[in-house]
C-alpha cells in the first residue's frame, strides 16, 4: 500500500463507493499495476457498483477476479459469462480505447440508460438507498421511467385556481394520486405552505409546492419553485403508507372541526365519514374517524373554561377524603381562581424516609390557560424522585408567589422544620436547594429562617457565562465541588487573573450556599448529601410534562395520581 499515491477516497461519502475504491486499489496492487489518480475514475466505480449489485442478485458467485477486472481500464480482461438466471439488467463488459476513457461495449439501450442514471445520481446515499429499487434475487425489475408531469400546471397554474384552505390542497393531492397512481409525501409544512415530493420512484426529483402569494388571499400552486419530472424505477404502487395516513390525519382534523361547527350536538364518527365523502371527496375508515373525534373531545376538554368551575368542589372533596392534607385555593376580585396549593397527607410522613434535602423550583404551564407550577421535590435513598407538594398560580414566577407557596408548605409539612439529629448543628434537619431566582431567596429567609438554603451551582455557572463568557463559567463546577481549601484558593486566584469582574461576581455569593469547601471551615452546616444543583426539580418538571400541558383541573388530578402511585410503589418494594 505504500506504493499507492492515493491517500484518501476522492469525494466519497456514501459508504459504498469508499469500500469499492479501497478494494480497487488492492486489486491493482495484486496485479502489479502502478496506482495513480488517472488509473480509474469515479465513473468506473459507479459502473462497477451497479454491475456488482445486479450480478450478485442473480448469482452470489458472480464477483470473481475476471469479472471485476472488466470494469477497470488497466485490469481489462476478456468478457465474463452472463449470470445463469435471468438478470434484472443485462450488463456487458466494457472495452477501453485508452486509459480513463470507458465505454460500455455491446450494451443495449437499457444498459446504457442504467449506466447513465448511475453516474448522474447523487452518490451520498445511505444504507438501502443505492441506485435502483430493491428486489429479490430472480425477480423482474420494474422499468425505469423518465417523463414530465404537467398535471398541476394544466389544472391549477394555467387556470388560476385558488385554494381556500389547506384541506382543499390535500383533497387536490388525493385526486391527483387516484388519477396518476403516484404517491406524494409531505416534506415541509409551515403555516399554509406545503411541499410534496414523489416517493413512487427511486430518488425521484419530482417536487410541487403550494403557498400564499404576497398581498393575496388564498393558497396557490407555485410552478416557479417546482420540479415536474418523474424519473427512476417505480417502487410504490399503492397509496397505502405513512405519508397517506399523515395527510389523512391532517385532513381529518379539518373535517371534525367542520362537523362540530355545524352540528347541534357533539360530532360522531359516522358524521365525519359522511362529511368527508360529500364535501372533501375523501373516503375515511370508521376507526380513523373515531380516533379523530376522540382527539377533538380531548382537546375540547383541555380548553374548556367550565373546568375552572370544578376546581372549588374538587379541592373541598379532596380535603374531606384526605384528613390531614392541606388544600388551599384563593380567588381574585373578579372571582377567578388566582392560586391554589395542595399537599397530600402522606407527604409529611414520607419526609422521615428521604434525604433531608428539598428542592424548590417553578415551571410554566403549557396549556391555553397558562400559569406557573411551583413544586417541592425530595429524593429517596434509592435515587427516586418524589414531589411532596405543589401549587399553581395565574401569575408568573415572582417573590410574592414564592412567599405564599412557602408559607403553605411550612403549614402543610411540619417535618421540614424538625431539629437536626446531629449535636452542634445550627440549622434544622432539612436543607433547601433552589436556583436563586425571582425572590425565592428572600422568601426562604422569611418562611424558613432556621433551614439552611443552598444555591444550584449549574445556575451560577450559567449566570457567569451570560455575564463574562463561557471560559469563566467553565471554572465554576470545579469551585463548587472541590473539598480542598488550597485547591479552592488556587481556582479563585486563576479566576481573578483571567477576569476581575467575574471574580467579584463569584465572591459576592456566600460560599456556604454553594461551595463544598465551606463545609470544611464551618462544622455547624448540615450535610448536603452531594446535592449541588436543582436537578431534582428539573427531573420532576420533565416527569410532569403531560400534566403541565392540560388545564388546571387535569394538572392537579394527574400530579396527585403520580405522587400517590410513586409512594405506593416504594412501600410495596420495601415490604
Amino acid at each position: 500500500m505504500q506504493m499507492a499515491e492515493f491517500r484518501h477516497c476522492p469525494v466519497e461519502t456514501n459508504g459504498y463507493n469508499c469500500g469499492l475504491f479501497a478494494l480497487a486499489v488492492v486489486w491493482h496492487l495484486l496485479r502489479d499495476k502502478d496506482i495513480h489518480p488517472s488509473v480509474f475514475t469515479q465513473a468506473h466505480i459507479d459502473n462497477f457498483r451497479v454491475a456488482l449489485r445486479h450480478g450478485l442478485s442473480s448469482n452470489p458467485g458472480w464477483a470473481t477476479m475476471d469479472n471485476i477486472a472488466c470494469y477497470f481500464p488497466v485490469l481489462s480482461m476478456p468478457a465474463p459469462p452472463p449470470p445463469p438466471s435471468p438478470p434484472a439488467i443485462e450488463i456487458s463488459p466494457p472495452s477501453f480505447t485508452s486509459v480513463g476513457d470507458a465505454q460500455l461495449a455491446g450494451c443495449g439501450p437499457r444498459s446504457l440508460e442504467v449506466a447513465n442514471v448511475a453516474t448522474e445520481r447523487n452518490t451520498d446515499a445511505g444504507p438501502g438507498m443505492e441506485f435502483g429499487p430493491t428486489e429479490e434475487p430472480g425477480q423482474e425489475q420494474d422499468p425505469i421511467l423518465d417523463y414530465e408531469d404537467n398535471y398541476f400546471q394544466d389544472n391549477f397554474s394555467s387556470k388560476g385556481v385558488v385554494f381556500g384552505t389547506v384541506d382543499d390542497v390535500l383533497v387536490a393531492i388525493n385526486e391527483y394520486q387516484e388519477s396518476s397512481g403516484n404517491v406524494l409525501s409531505t416534506v415541509r409544512m409551515r403555516g399554509n405552505a406545503r411541499t410534496f415530493v414523489c416517493i413512487s420512484h427511486a430518488n425521484c426529483p419530482f417536487c410541487v409546492k403550494f403557498g400564499p402569494m404576497p398581498k393575496q388571499e388564498g393558497i396557490f400552486y407555485k410552478p416557479e419553485n417546482c420540479t415536474i419530472r418523474h424519473r427512476g424505477a417505480k417502487v410504490v404502487s399503492s397509496k397505502s403508507g405513512k405519508c397517506f395516513k399523515k395527510r389523512c390525519k391532517e385532513l381529518l382534523r379539518g373535517i371534525v372541526s367542520d362537523v362540530a361547527a355545524h352540528k347541534h350536538g357533539p360530532p360522531t364518527a359516522m358524521d365525519v365519514m359522511k362529511t368527508g365523502v360529500h364535501k372533501k371527496k375523501t373516503h375515511l375508515q370508521y376507526y380513523q374517524c373515531y380516533r379523530g373525534v376522540r382527539e377533538w373531545k380531548a382537546g375540547k376538554e383541555i380548553t374548556d373554561p367550565m373546568s375552572f368551575q370544578l376546581l372549588g368542589p374538587y379541592v373541598e372533596r379532596f380535603r374531606e377524603q384526605n384528613p390531614g392534607s392541606r388544600a388551599v385555593m384563593e380567588r381574585g376580585n373578579d372571582n377567578r381562581v388566582k392560586i391554589l396549593f395542595i399537599c397530600p397527607p402522606f407527604s409529611n410522613e414520607a419526609l422521615l424516609f428521604v434525604r433531608p434535602v428539598a428542592s424548590l423550583d417553578a415551571a410554566h404551564m403549557k396549556s391555553e390557560w397558562k400559569g406557573t407550577l411551583y413544586i417541592a421535590t425530595v429524593k429517596s435513598a434509592m435515587d427516586k424522585i418524589y414531589p411532596i407538594a405543589f401549587a399553581i398560580t395565574a401569575d408568573n414566577e415572582n417573590g410574592q408567589g414564592w412567599d405564599w407557596v412557602l408559607r403553605n408548605l411550612d403549614a402543610g409539612l411540619p417535618n421540614l422544620t424538625i431539629a437536626h439529629y446531629r449535636v452542634g448543628c445550627a440549622y434544622k434537619l432539612f436543607l433547601l436547594q433552589s436556583d436563586r431566582q425571582k425572590g425565592l431567596d428572600e422568601a426562604c429567609k422569611a418562611c424558613f429562617p432556621a433551614n439552611h438554603h443552598c444555591y444550584c451551582a449549574v445556575h451560577i455557572r450559567r449566570n457567569v457565562e451570560g455575564r463574562h463568557g463561557k471560559k469563566m463559567g467553565a471554572l465554576i463546577p470545579g469551585l463548587a465541588k472541590t473539598t480542598s481549601l488550597p485547591d479552592r484558593d488556587a481556582k479563585l486566584a486563576q479566576l481573578r487573573r483571567q477576569s476581575s469582574p467575574a471574580y467579584d461576581f463569584v465572591k459576592g455569593i456566600n460560599p456556604k450556599q454553594w461551595m463544598d469547601s465551606a463545609w470544611l471551615e464551618d462544622n455547624t452546616l448540615p450535610p448536603r448529601y452531594g446535592v449541588r444543583s436543582s436537578n431534582i426539580s428539573e427531573s420532576a418538571n420533565s416527569m410532569l410534562e403531560r400534566e403541565r400541558s392540560g388545564n388546571w383541573l387535569e394538572a392537579i388530578d394527574g400530579i396527585l395520581k403520580k405522587m400517590s402511585l410513586r409512594i405506593q410503589a416504594s412501600r410495596e418494594e420495601y415490604e
